[in-house]
């Protein structure tokens, strides 16, 4: 995972970030498994992404969007069960521009958008009740806690950022699924999250931050979250129904 998530009682063997590798040798052995590992994959590094994208800017936020985000961005397009590219490509061209000695002007902005007086509610909490600690608050981090994870960085358990991984490690946990047992569980919760929780609200929340942000990674970031969560949220509902009635 990211960093804001953690397992409390157990070794953590994705730390500093999940990396998802693919053996190319099997793909002929079982194709549509194979497929929906490489589109879980995929799916996990967007929410990676665009989890690190939307928390608080730091050095090595500004390092892995300039120079490690381009190459996986890439493959991350052609690996989706829907149309990003252009929007993707937009992110890529915008993470690369990203510079060490832009970090203060990144800050700033997110500040100014997030925090000081904020232009938008960066947590569900506040942006869909209106206070600070609400029920959302609480009912995501029972799905946490239900995990089996805790939040471990000084932000609400609804923060966007945070929301983000949750999925990036539920979409990643659905690549190591063996039994269609556990394939169905992982789906119903990533189902419950983004239909009671990120879809609800945060589509929304990034068509906001584009009208409000002269930022061009912003915006570029704001318009991938936007789009991908929206169509994500289509596609395991239809995976879901249809694995239900298979």
């Amino acid at each position: 995972m990211s960093g804001g998530l953690k397992k409390p009682s157990r070794n953590q063997n994705h730390e500093g970030g999940i990396a998802v590798s693919i053996n190319q040798e099997t793909l002929q052995d079982s194709p549509q498994e194979n497929f929906l590992v490489i589109i879980n994959s995929a799916r996990s590094q967007l929410y990676k992404i665009l989890s690190k994208g939307f928390l608080y800017p730091q050095d090595e936020t500004i390092s892995y969007f300039a120079d490690g985000v381009g190459n996986l961005i890439s493959s991350i397009s052609l690996s989706l069960p829907f149309n990003l590219k252009d929007t993707l490509e937009t992110l890529r061209r915008e993470s690369e521009n990203l510079k060490l000695t832009e970090l203060e002007e990144l800050q700033a902005e997110y500040v100014r958008l997030f925090d000081y007086k904020p232009c938008c509610y960066i947590t569900e909490a506040a942006y869909r009740e209106h206070k600070a600690l609400g029920d959302s608050t609480l009912e995501v981090n029972c799905f946490y806690r239900n995990a089996g994870l805790q939040v471990v960085m000084l932000e609400f358990p609804d923060h966007l950022g945070i929301e983000l991984e949750f999925m990036h490690y539920l979409s990643y946990l659905a690549t190591e699924a063996k039994e269609y047992k556990d394939t169905m569980e992982n789906l119903a919760t990533q189902l419950s999250f983004l239909e009671q929780h990120l879809s609800a609200w945060a589509p929304s929340l990034c068509l906001s931050i584009q009208a409000k942000t002269k930022s061009k990674f912003y915006k570029a970031l704001a318009d991938v979250g936007r789009q991908f969560i929206d169509l994500d949220y289509r596609y395991i509902k239809e995976i879901s129904g249809a694995l239900e009635t298979h």
